[in-house]
């Protein structure tokens, strides 16, 4: 990860941090490791449940249709989000918070039994209020929710 990338993320670790107390949560950052090391994420949630955070910005997706013997190209702008490392998942939190940078930044807390078997997950631009992970845009307190 780059520079930038890396000072993004933990810029929005921060936030993140930040809104978890605001909501009454105590939250302790898990230093940083080596990827396979760390199943926990990012934070620890009153003590017991384990956050990953992750960023996405704005990207056009390009997809190419043919018919009738024509090729169309479109770019469909959206967010993407990366749930694995070189194709295996080492990140196993309770609870993940995909974090849509635009304007304005969206931030969805989702519990991570609704993501068992994904390795990415995509929203594309103008359907982020259709997306299933509308139910959960700035819903802090899901840490209590996920172990339901």
């Amino acid at each position: 990860m780059s520079n930038a990338r890396q000072h993004l993320h933990d810029r929005e670790i921060t936030h993140v941090a930040a809104l978890f107390q605001q909501h009454g949560h105590q939250v302790i950052r898990t230093p940083r490791r080596n990827v396979r090391d760390t199943p926990a994420g990012d934070l620890l949630i009153d003590g017991h449940r384990s956050v990953a955070v992750r960023v996405a910005h704005l990207m056009p997706r390009r997809v190419t249709i043919y018919a009738a013997g024509r090729k169309y190209r479109y770019d469909y702008p959206e967010w993407s989000w990366n749930l694995h490392t070189h194709g295996r998942r080492y990140a196993q939190p309770d609870v993940w918070v995909f974090v849509a940078l635009g304007e304005p930044v969206r931030r969805f807390v989702v519990p991570a039994r609704l993501l068992r078997g994904r390795y990415t997950l995509r929203v594309m631009r103008g359907r982020a209020d259709q997306h299933w992970l509308r139910r959960y845009r700035d819903v802090w307190d899901v840490a209590h929710r996920s172990a339901a």
